[in-house]
């Protein structure tokens, strides 16, 4: 068997996260489970454990990926208590931050390996994330990791907010949406909105500031989850009766 990474002829493949397991930890009960909510799952509320995982990738793959994981879940911990002994942190306003000496090359790298395996899954959950041509250019810099610039793949990062509080325990599959010309692919972890620009079109001059720069600064921008892109209706999924009764269910 292949692995789909460095694409080397291996006797056994790892059961791979698709969304790393490190960012499940706020996710997770007690009991190491969690409750996905979709549209589509209505009266078919079900626990999972551990997370989606598939037979993708070798062990040296799953070790080289789960270094940027490690590093990009501490920095989010680190923006999201606005405290940290590595990143220099910088409140500019009531709804930006500036975020100093992140690590551009491990942070973005981090980012479009979650996209890449989200694009290759065969799960239901992850099938609105076709890369077409893009999928095997993002597992050639996977594979071969040359250094990236500010627009290789911009990433723009935006904190949720409910009622102005911050909530790292949400995931969510977001998809596609477009900005002019430009196509990007979002999702969301630890509560944080991550758009990738996916597309051969230079963004504007004027969305530098904004990007996840290779000079290591980030400008986080805090946004209500009401202004979430391509909602379509599931934060009220969340008000439903079969949501509520299910966690009651577990509560008791």
């Amino acid at each position: 068997m292949k692995c789909k990474l460095c694409l080397s002829e291996v006797s056994s493949l790892r059961r791979s996260h698709i969304i790393p397991e490190c960012f499940y930890k706020e996710v997770y009960d007690k009991k190491h489970r969690f409750i996905p909510i979709t549209n589509e799952n209505l009266n078919n509320l079900k626990l999972e454990q551990l997370g989606y995982r598939e037979k993708l990738l070798c062990g040296s793959c799953e070790v080289k990926l789960s270094k940027w994981e490690n590093n990009t879940k501490k920095d989010l911990v680190d923006i999201s208590k606005r405290s940290s002994n590595f990143l220099k942190i910088s409140p500019l306003s009531s709804e930006h931050i500036l975020i100093e000496d992140i690590s551009h090359d491990s942070f973005k790298k981090c980012m479009l390996s979650i996209l890449w395996r989200m694009s290759i899954s065969s799960h239901e959950m992850f099938a609105k994330y076709e890369l077409g041509p893009y999928e095997e250019k993002l597992r050639i810099v996977l594979d071969q990791e040359p250094l990236l610039t500010t627009l290789d793949y911009p990433i723009f990062v935006r904190e949720v907010t409910l009622s102005g509080t911050h909530y790292p325990d949400i995931i969510s599959c977001i998809g596609k949406g477009r900005m002019g010309h430009h196509i990007f692919q979002s999702f969301i972890i630890y509560g944080y909105l991550i758009d990738i620009v996916v597309s051969s079109q230079r963004m504007p001059e004027r969305y530098n500031p904004q990007m996840l720069s290779s000079n290591n600064h980030l400008l986080v921008r805090q946004i209500d989850h009401r202004s979430l892109p391509n909602d379509h209706g599931l934060l009220e999924r969340f008000k439903q009766d079969d949501v509520a009764n299910f966690f009651k269910q577990q509560a008791s």
